[in-house]
């Protein structure tokens, strides 16, 4: 053993090497070599890592951009869904506010038609009860014209069967009277006006524009009796007097009323069928 390194040469264009001392080749030429191969590994290695680097940063950039596309892309979809959102919406408010308005346009000819129609018929009762007054009355000349007939002497001596006397009964003041009377009175006029309200509602379902002239008419003496009744026997214990005018006036609202009490109870139908 001499204690110096061999290397294991390998010429140029040759398949066969040998085993050389460091005595008896050139060191540097190896050193040299060796360098110059260790240099262009890194250099290589360096190019490769930058193509990588550059690799992934175009693949992460090309990433980014996709996303930020998507992202785009997805708020234009988002931004257009919410204004047909938007458009739906508004288009749903005018369509109600729309019906509203034909709404409360029906609502008003209705009641214009039946005030009109209420008022014709006011009308006609009141020839109608013109015509009974003036009947009335000319009954009641022809009567105080006829002379009474003479009595007899036999039917002046003629007794006169004895009156039953009713058992005495509890009398009321006339406060009482007259607050009776006057409890009659309004009952009476709530009782028209629920009976108006259900002709208007029965002529409804039959399709009929209005109630028939006949049937209100009807309805309107046989209350209108009650109220006089009541008014009259109220006044008899010092409530209000009332003329014929009055009794009229008094109809007319409860009519009115009817009227209101009726378009405001379709008007909520649709509402609750909704």
């Amino acid at each position: 053993m001499s204690g110096n390194l061999e290397y294991f040469v390998l010429p140029n264009g040759k398949n066969r090497g040998r085993w050389q001392s460091e005595t008896s080749i050139d060191i540097s030429t190896f050193i040299s070599y060796k360098y110059e191969r260790k240099k262009t590994l890194r250099m290589k290695k360096g190019e490769l890592d930058l193509k990588r680097k550059i690799s992934e940063l175009e693949v992460k950039r090309k990433t980014e951009a996709e996303v930020r596309r998507k992202e785009a892309e997805k708020r234009v979809k988002e931004a257009e869904a919410q204004k047909q959102k938007d458009e739906k919406w508004r288009r749903e408010a005018e369509m109600k506010k729309k019906e509203e308005e034909m709404r409360k346009r029906e609502n008003e000819m209705r009641r214009e038609e039946a005030e009109a129609r209420m008022l014709e018929m006011r009308k006609k009762e009141a020839e109608v009860r013109k015509k009974e007054a003036e009947r009335r009355k000319r009954e009641a000349n022809k009567l105080a014209a006829a002379k009474p007939a003479k009595k007899t002497p036999q039917s002046r001596k003629r007794k006169t069967p004895p009156k039953t006397v009713a058992p005495p009964q509890a009398k009321m003041s006339s406060i009482d009277m007259r607050r009776t009377h006057e409890s009659a009175f309004q009952i009476a006029y709530h009782r028209h006006m629920t009976e108006t309200v259900n002709l208007l509602k029965q002529s409804a379902m039959r399709g009929e524009a209005s109630v028939p002239v006949e049937v209100m008419a009807s309805t309107r003496k046989r209350n209108i009796t009650v109220l006089r009744n009541s008014a009259e026997l109220a006044h008899s214990y010092g409530g209000k007097a009332m003329t014929e005018e009055d009794l009229t006036m008094t109809i007319a609202k409860a009519e009115r009323d009817a009227i209101t009490k009726f378009i405001a109870e379709n008007s909520r139908q649709p509402n609750d069928n909704n």
